[in-house]
């Protein structure tokens, strides 16, 4: 009986191929930019517990102690801290991070009022590399969101996948009085959106008026212009009555030259030299 040749089957192409090749790990930005986990609003409110942690004594406080305050999670709020160094909201210490200056007036003024308690922070983010830059391009014109979101892209060395973080930086601005939103477009704020809130202030009492400010009472509630009378009264016994009356308006006298000024008082210090003289005589009688 004739032997059936062996099957030969083909090499399964798939499995004799190499794997491909990994993905290359994802290039970090050079710069650190805001947690994609927690927006900004929340991101605000996890500073406002460093401060609430903190207390008055300004100590520094352990990321456990802020998640107890923020009510965020432990790994939250230490993605956030990344941010929060390099811009310097907070400052890293040995013992845990301190809160910086601004972010204590934060707290502060979120107590009188939250609509505009951010600003406090407006120095901080000013000062920062995409602050910096941000300021610079609108201090000439407004600019579309998305070039500036490029813009600040390029300067962080961000890929296209960070896009929403890189966003996030225009949030804080906005946050912070430095920008507002109009439409597509951004521009920078007037100095009137700019200005913190600050209700302490707000209800002071106004300061006096400065001697520039005053103003002179109406004419007709002056006084009547100056003038001098004196009288002589033969009286019985031989004794003289001596009345002298002078009214100055101070408005006529301010204008007067020192030399009227001074006859002028010269001419009273006559009459009661004058009267002297008489009174001296008289009780000679």
């Amino acid at each position: 009986m004739a032997q059936e040749p062996a099957t030969i089957h083909p090499i399964n192409a798939e499995a004799a191929s190499p794997p491909p090749p990994a993905k290359a790990p994802k290039s970090k930005p050079t710069q650190a930019l805001p947690t994609e986990r927690i927006v900004v609003p929340k991101q605000l409110g996890v500073l406002r517990a460093y401060a609430a942690a903190s207390g008055h004594e300004n100590k520094a406080v352990k990321v456990g102690e802020v998640a107890s305050v923020s009510k965020a999670s432990s790994t939250s709020i230490s993605l956030a801290n990344a941010f929060f160094v390099e811009t310097g909201l907070i400052q890293k210490s040995d013992v845990g991070f301190v809160p910086s200056p601004e972010v204590m007036a934060f707290a502060k003024a979120y107590e009188w009022g939250p609509d505009k308690a951010a600003h406090k922070l407006a120095p901080v983010i000013a000062a920062t590399w995409f602050g910096k830059d941000l300021l610079r391009r609108l201090a000439y014109d407004k600019l579309s969101e998305s070039d500036a979101v490029a813009e600040l892209a390029q300067l962080a060395s961000a890929a296209p996948e960070y896009r929403s973080q890189v966003r996030m930086l225009i949030d804080y601005m906005e946050a912070v009085g430095l920008v507002v939103r109009d439409g597509e477009f951004i521009k920078k704020a007037s100095p009137q959106t700019q200005a913190s809130n600050a209700p302490a202030e707000r209800h002071a009492a106004p300061p006096p008026a400065s001697h520039s400010e005053h103003r002179d009472p109406p004419r007709e509630h002056l006084p009547a212009r100056s003038s001098v009378s004196t009288a002589f009264t033969q009286m019985t016994g031989g004794m003289i009555q001596f009345n002298i009356s002078v009214k100055v308006d101070m408005q006529e006298f301010s204008g007067w030259a020192p030399e009227r000024i001074a006859a002028f008082f010269n001419g009273i210090a006559a009459v009661l030299a004058a009267k002297g003289a008489v009174e001296q005589e008289a009780s000679r009688e």
